[in-house]
């Protein structure tokens, strides 16, 4: 008891190392059996999947060869123009000529060879030639999407009989579509493909509530039974009873029964996982897969069992390993308490800080009397040399081993009367400046400090070796100018194309203008060979005439040089009346707001007192460019009452113009990215680059800011710009 007392924090350490080398097996043992549980999970299913392949090659050669054919889709088509006794006959001639050939597709696996209407009514089933008639769109999915949209569809689904891997194709004749036939294997048939190519056993379970949902009661009666792992889960009934089934149902019985709440919990999550378990002296593992039927819903599971080499394996592995660490362990702690024993009874020889001073990674000195008095391992290390006066016996300095021309933050070569002005230099250093050095091609950073001890003086100096942090500085530096340069060219590249698609407009709204005055040139025209017919042209009717043409082509002109003038880009700002910004962006659309049956809306604000600090062409290119967003949404979303409605108010320093419209609103989806580049709600007929530009020139340019957001009716945007003075008239004139 009292070598126990003397030792029992040592005890207590060896419990506690114990306990964490345990952990740390448990640990590492869980995650390589996880590891190892995954690869066979994923193993299990590439066999699962390679078989309902084969299967799906198989189902569409039969499709192919029995069923696509002439005389077959000839025969099913006269089923939707016979009277009740015409179907009977029609359904016995189509069993009596492929009943043969179903009978040799059972050996295969295949168990359902059906036949349905494009109504979804069973027309005839192979395997149960007396069921049909029946409605099958309410509870075969796979069935209903088939007709529907005559096409071919896979997947797994319980039926009115039998659940079953199905594979259901259109029947298609001269572009008629006549119905589908569906080639379907149940789990029994992929289970024997199975253990053709990998000899192991399988088992099947269906969710209870969908066969209680589906299933005809005399078929579930008949075909399923409960499951002893999961009483939300049916088995198949299958008339099987050998040596190797039997051994797989008792394995399969033990695993549920040992296992039986993690299994329920984890089935009914619809989880991929594994158990082992111990039988008759040999490791078991139990791996149950998950399956999805037809509508992406877990379904059933299939579970297989497979003699386990890898557990029994890693078990011996890990408790050799802990054996082997515990004796280990016990022999480090003894040795440990023999050595401290030992070590008790010698004093300290250093002190705390020269221990200090030993690990520290920087290079450090300490001078006497300016010369080397100690050094710490760090700097012995760097410089190869085992102790201090193999150091001393190379060098008198640090200072000469100091390498290029001195700067304003370097201190280079030193003369060897001058060894001792470099720490003069740094001691008077009143401005806080980062010297540094450079010695064997590395850079350091150097700094001093005097200390006293016993009032003897003495100076630290300390070199921390910033090599790598100023070459990855420099790297940095060219990673941001690259970045920066790529920048500005796809800003010069968004820039060109925001241009071209700003031509676009322009020579849209050119063309608006234009319509009336080209209708009207055309009336004068028409009307020479009219006047001519009648002898009505004389000099005066010629006058007339020349003049109304004039007056036409002349506003044409003027039309093409106002927008000329106002989509050519400006380089300095200007102070200009918010008023006549938003009434040219207004004059620009009218006609196309006209034609578009849009009513323009303005608030009451007085505008002309407000006067703005802008690029005055490329704000009304902005305005211009949402009110014709505005347009196009209205006309997309068909709106009998469009209205688009400009709002102006003075926000601080900030003058406000909002506009909105009546068209909806911008789906929430799209709303964070509508003023990203290249991305457009209107499809090819948007570029994605008017709001992206409107934005960076109102954010970055304008010292402005942009918005969307979307009220009862649809979307609005706000767009905030500064004000230059209040009440005094504009310096900038609007052309007219």
């Amino acid at each position: 008891m009292k070598l126990l007392a003397r030792y029992k924090y040592w005890f207590f350490l060896y419990i506690l190392l114990i306990s964490l080398i345990s952990t740390f097996f448990y640990l590492n043992f869980t995650k390589e059996l996880k590891i190892q549980e995954t690869k066979e999970l994923k193993e299990f299913k590439y066999k699962l999947e390679v078989a309902l392949s084969n299967f799906e090659n198989l189902a569409k050669l039969s499709f192919e060869q029995l069923v696509n054919n002439e005389e077959t889709l000839q025969l099913y088509k006269k089923i939707y123009s016979s009277n009740k006794e015409e179907k009977i006959a029609l359904r016995k001639k189509l069993f009596k000529r492929l009943n043969s050939s179903y009978q040799d597709l059972k050996i295969f696996g295949v168990r359902q060879f059906h036949f349905h209407l494009k109504d979804g009514e069973s027309f005839i089933r192979f395997h149960k030639p007396k069921k049909f008639g029946d409605k099958l769109f309410s509870i075969r999915q796979t069935v209903k999407d088939a007709n529907e949209n005559s096409k071919f569809v896979k997947g797994f689904e319980e039926g009115r009989i039998f659940n079953g891997f199905r594979y259901v194709f259109p029947l298609n004749y001269k572009n008629e579509h006549l119905g589908t036939v569906e080639i379907a294997t149940s789990f029994n048939g992929i289970e024997k493909s199975l253990n053709k190519i990998y000899q192991q056993h399988y088992t099947f379970l269906i969710r209870k509530n969908l066969v209680d949902k589906k299933v005809f009661g005399e078929q579930k009666n008949q075909y399923y039974e409960l499951s002893s792992c999961n009483k939300n889960f049916y088995k198949e009934k299958i008339d099987i009873s050998h040596e190797g089934h039997n051994k797989f149902e008792y394995i399969l019985n033990r695993v549920c029964s040992k296992y039986s709440n993690n299994i329920y919990s984890k089935m009914n999550n619809n989880s991929s996982f594994g158990e082992h378990i111990l039988v008759n002296n040999n490791y078991y593992e139990a791996q149950f897969i998950p399956i999805e039927n037809y509508s992406n819903n877990y379904s059933a599971y299939v579970i297989s069992i497979n003699k386990d080499t890898f557990y029994p394996k890693l078990v011996d592995e890990y408790k050799a390993y802990f054996i082997f660490s515990t004796i280990l362990t016990l022999i480090i702690l003894v040795s440990f308490i023999l050595l401290n024993r030992s070590r008790l009874k010698v004093k300290l020889q250093k002190q705390f800080s020269e221990q200090i001073f030993n690990t520290q990674s920087s290079l450090q000195l300490i001078y006497y009397n300016e010369e080397i008095f100690l050094v710490n391992n760090s700097l012995l290390s760097y410089f190869k040399c085992h102790t201090i006066y193999q150091f001393k016996n190379s060098y008198k300095c640090i200072s000469e081993l100091f390498e290029g021309e001195s700067t304003k933050e370097y201190i280079g070569v030193q003369k060897y009367q001058d060894r001792i002005s470099w720490m003069t230099k740094l001691l008077n250093n009143k401005n806080n400046i980062e010297y540094k050095i450079k010695i064997k091609n590395d850079i350091f950073s150097i700094n001093i400090k005097t200390i006293f001890n016993d009032k003897e003086r003495y100076e630290l100096v300390v070199l921390t070796n910033i090599t790598e942090l100023i070459n990855s500085k420099n790297i940095l530096i060219k990673e941001i100018e690259k970045a920066v340069s790529e920048v500005k060219k796809q800003n010069i590249l968004l820039t060109k194309q925001s241009k071209l698609a700003a031509m676009g407009e322009m020579i849209s709204m050119i063309a608006h203008q234009w319509r009336q005055p080209l209708n009207a040139l055309s009336i004068i025209v028409q009307d020479y060979k009219e006047a001519n017919s009648y002898e009505e042209i004389d000099e005066q009717y010629l006058n007339s005439q020349e003049a109304r043409a004039l007056k036409l082509i002349t506003h044409m002109s003027t039309t093409i040089d106002d927008f000329r003038n106002y989509f050519k880009p400006e380089k300095e700002k200007a102070v200009v009346s918010a008023s006549s910004l938003i009434n040219k962006a207004i004059e620009f659309t009218a006609h196309s707001f006209k034609n578009s049956n849009i009513t323009l809306i303005q608030g009451k604000e007085p505008l002309s007192i407000y006067n703005l600090y802008v690029y005055v062409n490329e704000v009304v290119q902005i305005l211009l460019n949402i009110l014709n967003n505005a347009k196009d949404a209205l006309n997309e979303k068909n709106i009998s009452d469009k209205k688009v409605t400009i709002e102006t108010t003075i926000d601080g320093d900030m003058f406000l113009i909002s506009i909105a419209d009546n068209a909806g609103g911008i789906p929430e989806k799209n709303i964070e990215d509508i003023f990203n580049p290249y991305f457009s709600t209107k499809g090819k007929n948007g570029t994605g680059l008017g709001l992206y530009m409107a934005k960076m020139l109102i954010e970055n340019s304008l010292d402005g800011k942009l918005f969307v957001f979307n009220n009862d009716e649809g979307a609005v945007f706000s767009i905030y710009l500064p004000l230059s003075m209040k009440k005094k008239k504009s310096k900038v004139k609007i052309p007219d």
